[in-house]
């Protein structure tokens, strides 16, 4: 009998420590979505999501479709940048992302006017970037 208990607390053990790796994968958050202007999608835009409290900054591009993605997201508050050159910059400030969480946001942009984007280009030599 004290065999058969050892075999099933070591069972019962390794299915613990089996599953961790799926308990760590619900313990962050994603966001996903669309990038869109008044002509449709628009590729290439920055999607870039900051914590409040600082430290983590996530990244994406958005693809031809004008999609974006942002995975392993840490629970907690965040700022989202979308940039793109062409385009007046959007911003969503102080929003949380819970653990687990899969949330879906999609950013519409306004054209910039081209004399800003000349002016913008000339006086940062050219681009611009995203800061920490």
């Amino acid at each position: 009998m004290r065999h058969v208990l050892k075999w099933v607390l070591l069972a019962a053990l390794l299915l613990l420590l089996a599953s961790i790796p799926l308990a760590k994968q619900f313990s962050n958050g994603s966001m996903e979505g669309s990038i869109t202007d008044e002509r449709g999608s628009i590729q290439g835009a920055i999607v870039q999501a900051d914590n409040v409290k600082g430290g983590t900054a996530l990244r994406a591009v958005s693809s031809a479709s004008g999609h974006y993605s942002l995975e392993k997201i840490r629970p907690g508050r965040y700022s989202v940048w979308v940039l793109e050159m062409s385009h007046d910059p959007v911003c969503v400030q102080n929003f949380s992302i819970e653990r687990g969480q899969s949330l879906h946001k999609d950013f519409h942009m306004n054209e910039t006017d081209p004399e800003t984007i000349r002016n913008c280009e000339t006086y940062s030599g050219g681009g611009y970037g995203i800061h920490n």
